[in-house]
């Protein structure tokens, strides 16, 4: 006698018995989870719904075993594993690829949507990794991605499956999904055909899951969609929801839609099969003469036929067995092949260097013998200078008349602050971390900086705040660099009376009478995806505390809205998405585009410490919050200010006007300790004469008071990473 049940939501278990008695102990244990069901001992089979979590107690506790796990509901079929992968050796003698056999494909989606746990799943299933292991994050290789748990760099690996009697060359790259690594994922599509876009099952359509859909499609890339964590809900109703949300947002069939479950490692083959058969092999031109491995190992160079054309898209700083320190240049191969005896030539510096080796990543760095037309490898590369690369070029065998691989944008900064060693260290041993990361990280901007008060730094700019947290995060755990970060500043212009734009810093601060026809600030228009039930307290503090203006209302299903805002970028960088998250119980997403400047009303705030002004404390902000950032400053300097034997005024001050104002009392002696009876008026008079003193010792004190980096840092919000 078999039983068939089947988990609520999630799975059906074909079940044997054990012991004679097995029928008591099967109508004991559905008793046990409240469940109705007819149990007879004259049917061959029988039928019964049980929640997830007290099936997991049943089959824990009943004599019983699973004989098979079909998830007949969600049709997440077990299959085979499709892996092939190579040995070490095999792949030193690869120098060749069937083209129409290459798949070169992408996974987005919004972030902790389950990118990288799927991609866990597929190295394991496909054998690059060892198939019994538990999925966990192995493309999360930096330590602040297993801190933060979110995925910042764009991760690729190759693997070979073996589908209908052919092996085919499958290049995976997983990226973030976080707004702000927005650049990592352009790079990924621009060296794919196709992208698996994944939808929580449970969460349904984010902002950014249409952002990375849009861009996609800009791309011309084949997507496929797919639901995951499908083991994170209970019943249809849930899955049949986001499955018509996807179909209403992107106009994907929902017959197009592949059903997954990364954790349980379901699914995972039927989405493999659905890649090889819906994305396209790549283009390009190959070499009719490939080259070949002799029986000793050696590379015979090809005809040369075709020259290489390759689209670099990643990079960074590697030492090889020797402790030699390179390049390593991760490329998609167009035309051409790229062997250990090519000649790179850099078509944006112009620089050419000879290539040590080249290799797939599967999963970590493996030599082959060629990289030929349609592929995705590296090239190290031993010599070169950081500043030849520049992600996006395209990288040749020959020297003249080439043509430029399209597809490339480059992003501008839209958050900015300054970064200043710590007390001891030199802003040289800085620059050249900071030059370090930014290998890898080329989104990311540097200029030269000077603060009266805190010295030498750099000036970097980012694309977003949890941007600019991160690469301060990595900047210690890589390079050990304590930096003091002032508060992100964004970039402000102003025009002169000729009609031109210029930067507008608190050191070229001009005034209207200095020549400054009127001041402009950068702008965005945000997309803010919320549950209902939180749209009133979110767009009330939009509103109010934020600068924000609705656009425009819509709802996206029957739980959700999407609000569009315009409001300016300094507000975002201010903390308006901490505030949202936190009134959305983390539930709300955002996106935004790209920064528009629109004339504003700028003021310069200054700050005065016993009539002396200090430079370093003044900031550029709009005139209706200078109040609110003159008062914040004065009370962060009383608080972390010395006394002195004098009183110390602290103002704040817009155009020669005080906003602000506090004052730090002076030391005391107690003069009248001695005076012990007679009239109250010996005690006024000795008052009076040290008021009169502390009034002529004020006179002659002007600007003497010594800030120290704490003090200005507590002043000007800046923070220090120093775990």
């Amino acid at each position: 006698m078999a039983w068939r049940v089947r988990v609520a939501g999630l799975a059906s278990l074909d079940l044997l018995p054990t012991s004679s008695s097995w029928t008591q102990n099967i109508a004991v244990a559905a008793r046990l989870a409240s469940c109705h069901c007819g149990v007879t001992s004259s049917s061959s089979s029988s039928m019964m719904t049980v929640p997830l979590y007290q099936a997991r107690r049943w089959c824990s506790t009943a004599p019983v075993y699973a004989s098979n796990l079909l998830t007949v509901q969600h049709k997440l079929e077990v299959k085979a594993p499709m892996g092939c992968p190579r040995s070490h050796d095999d792949l030193r003698r690869l120098t060749s690829f069937p083209k129409e056999r290459i798949r070169n494909f992408s996974i987005i989606a919004h972030i902790d949507h389950g990118k990288t746990t799927l991609s866990d799943a597929i190295l394991r299933r496909t054998g690059v990794l060892t198939a019994d292991g538990a999925v966990g994050t192995y493309m999360d290789k930096l330590q602040v991605e297993r801190e933060r748990g979110i995925t910042i760099k764009a991760q690729t690996c190759s693997m070979f499956v073996h589908y209908k009697g052919e092996d085919y060359l499958m290049n995976l790259i997983d990226t973030p999904g976080h707004v702000d690594f927005q650049y990592e994922v352009s790079r990924s599509l621009g060296a794919s055909e196709g992208a698996l876009l994944l939808v929580d099952a449970s969460q349904g359509i984010e902002a950014q899951t249409m952002a990375n859909f849009y861009l996609a499609l800009e791309n011309n890339l084949t997507i496929v969609p797919a639901l995951t964590k499908l083991d994170t809900v209970m019943g249809d109703e849930p899955v049949e929801a986001v499955m018509q949300q996807l179909e209403d947002a992107t106009g994907l069939l929902r017959s197009e839609v592949l059903l997954t479950s990364a954790r349980q490692k379901l699914g995972v083959e039927a989405a493999l099969e659905a890649i090889i058969d819906r994305v396209p092999p790549p283009s390009g031109k190959s070499s009719t003469h490939p080259g070949s491995v002799s029986a000793s190992g050696t590379l015979t160079v090809s005809s040369g036929d075709v020259p290489l054309r390759a689209l670099l898209f990643d990079c960074w700083t590697l030492k090889d067995a020797k402790g030699v320190e390179g390049i390593m240049c991760l490329v998609r191969v167009v035309d051409g092949e790229a062997s250990s005896k090519t000649v790179a030539s850099f078509l944006h510096s112009k620089k050419r260097y000879p290539v040590r080796e080249v290799g797939i990543m599967h999963p970590e760095p493996c030599p082959v013998g060629c990289l030929t037309s349609g592929m995705v490898g590296y090239l190290f590369i031993v010599g070169i200078q950081r500043s030849d690369v520049m992600i996006g070029d395209t990288i040749s065998s020959a020297l003249h008349n080439i043509e430029p691989i399209p597809g490339f944008r480059t992003v501008k900064p839209v958050v900015f602050a300054g970064f200043f060693p710590d007390e001891g260290d030199q802003v040289s041993h800085l620059r050249e971390s900071v030059d370090g990361l930014r290998v890898t990280d080329p989104s990311v901007t540097c200029t030269s900086l000077e603060c009266p008060a805190l010295g030498p730094g750099i000036q970097l700019g980012f694309l977003g705040m949890l941007h600019m947290k991160v690469f301060q995060e990595r900047l210690f755990a890589e390079f050990s660099r304590k930096v003091l970060v002032t508060p992100p500043q964004v970039q402000y212009r102003y025009l002169d009376k000729e009609g031109k734009h210029h930067e507008l810093t608190v050191f070229n601060w001009k005034w209207g009478h200095e020549g400054a026809a009127s001041y402009e600030e950068p702008w965005i228009r945000a997309v803010l995806i919320m549950p209902i039930e939180h749209f009133g307290v979110i767009n009330g503090e939009a509103l109010q505390n934020f600068r924000a203006e609705q656009l425009d209302m819509k709802p996206v299903d029957g739980t959700r809205v999407s609000v569009r805002y315009r409001m300016p970028l300094a507000e975002l960088a201010r903390g308006f998405f901490d505030r949202v998250k936190s009134l959305s119980h983390g539930y709300a997403s955002l996106d935004y585009d790209e920064v528009v400047y629109e004339p504003a009303d700028l003021v310069k705030v200054e700050i005065v410490i016993n009539k002396a002004t200090i430079s370093a404390l003044s900031c550029i902000c709009s005139r209706q919050d200078s109040q609110a950032v003159g008062r914040r400053i004065v009370s962060s300097l009383k608080e972390n200010l010395t006394r002195s034997s004098v009183d110390l005024p602290i103002q704040a001050y817009v155009s020669q006007k005080c906003i602000a104002r506090e004052t730090i009392g002076a030391y005391k002696k107690d003069v009248t300790a001695k005076i012990h009876g007679g009239d109250l008026s010996r005690k006024q008079k000795k008052w009076a004469d040290q008021k009169k003193g502390k009034e002529r010792m004020g006179k002659r004190s002007f600007g003497t008071v010594a800030l120290d980096q704490d003090v200005l840092a507590a002043a000007m919000g800046a923070s220090m990473h120093n775990s």
